[in-house]
């Protein structure tokens, strides 16, 4: 019964691709996309990382100490 169905469910995959490709690109509904730019992502992940090893020093008994 496998290769049966294929072209049944081919059809259908293909229908339900073009009713989800019509939705909004994005959950903000009117809202304009806004850039912000790879400075922001880098500070943001440097930050994040910062703040595992500030945890996982204490975790170690350990201190961090920043350097200029």
């Amino acid at each position: 019964m496998g290769n049966v169905r294929r072209p049944e469910l081919a059809a259908y995959s293909i229908e339900v691709g073009a009713k989800v490709s019509a939705r909004p690109p994005s959950p903000l509904s009117g809202q304009p996309y806004v850039n912000k730019g790879m400075g922001n992502c880098e500070a943001s992940y440097r930050e994040q990382k910062v703040r595992y090893v500030a945890k996982r020093a204490q975790q170690l008994g350990l201190q961090v100490v920043k350097l200029n």
